[in-house]
């Protein structure tokens, strides 16, 4: 069985799993373990989640300077009396509008792009390697975005339950489609690991269906077509990478590695990254 928890905003869900240890819990790794694993305490933790992550803003920024792909767009081109370079054949024929203007402008409206980033980790992935694979999946955000796609875009935490064939399933939409990428907000949710471990780890123990379930904190698994609402395109998470590859040293080797995936990504909703330029880093 799937276990599926789904929340109208990032608000709803922080405010529900900011509650005390429950007397009995399968585990409390999100109340208890010290701030190296879950990397900040508790009470930071939902600070961050509700105001921001201001120093991590400021890191994210350079990083994803670092890391952002270059969507190549193809230019089109207009006719008028004045512009570039002239048509000489127009030009003898005496058209007016014989001179041509570059109009790097969408020729097709761009489509409403619906991604889940799977937030789940295993244990063996440090802060470090969670903030470099983030702002590499922002930086592709961001480029869609300043594209002419508009994003609408969630959280997701997907795994297999403790020693069971369930999985849990918890989606906490973070940006709606009409709205702005803010950084701030966006930093927080997608690169720092005590989103993970504190709030999400805090739900699998409280949620009704899988509390006292989870000795543990499930098992790593991208989740299989049905397990989310049709229609959203799932980015895989840090997984993807092993811990010890060096792909997770820096925002532009994630970056790199990510473009074959996020290509057949965004190819599902028609959207072609032609061409992609990092500022570092290789595969």
């Amino acid at each position: 069985m799937n276990y599926v928890y789904t929340f109208d905003r990032l608000s709803e869900f922080v405010n529900a799993v900011d509650v005390p240890k429950p007397d009995r819990v399968a585990a409390d790794t999100a109340w208890t373990n010290d701030t190296n694993f879950c990397g900040a305490t508790r009470a930071d933790a939902f600070d961050m989640a509700r105001m921001g992550w201001p120093e991590g803003r400021r890191n994210m920024v350079a990083a994803m300077a670092q890391a952002r792909p270059s969507i190549a767009l193809t230019p089109a081109f207009v006719m008028d009396v004045v512009g570039a370079y002239p048509i000489a054949a127009l030009a003898a024929a005496g058209d007016p509008c014989s001179m041509v203007m570059p109009d790097p402008v969408e020729t097709a409206p761009r489509p409403i792009v619906r991604l889940a980033v799977n937030v789940w980790a295993s244990c063996a992935y440090t802060s470090a390697q969670f903030t470099a694979y983030g702002a590499a999946v922002l930086s592709y955000i961001d480029a869609i975005e300043s594209s002419g796609a508009r994003v609408e875009l969630s959280m997701l935490c997907h795994c297999t339950v403790d020693r069971t064939h369930d999985s849990y399933t918890a989606m906490v939409p973070i940006k709606r489609a009409e709205e702005p990428v803010e950084i701030d907000r966006l930093t927080y949710c997608f690169t720092h690991v005590s989103m993970l471990r504190r709030l999400f780890f805090s739900h699998m123990q409280i949620a009704e269906g899988v509390a006292g379930k989870m000795p543990g904190c499930g098992y790593p698994r991208n989740p299989d077509e049905g397990d989310v609402e049709k229609g959203v395109i799932v980015v895989p998470g840090i997984n993807t990478i092993h811990y010890t590859d060096k792909a997770l040293k820096s925002p532009a080797a994630c970056a790199a590695y990510l473009s074959d995936i996020m290509a057949k990504v965004l190819t599902q909703v028609g959207i072609e990254l032609p061409e992609l330029a990092f500022g570092g880093g290789s595969k």
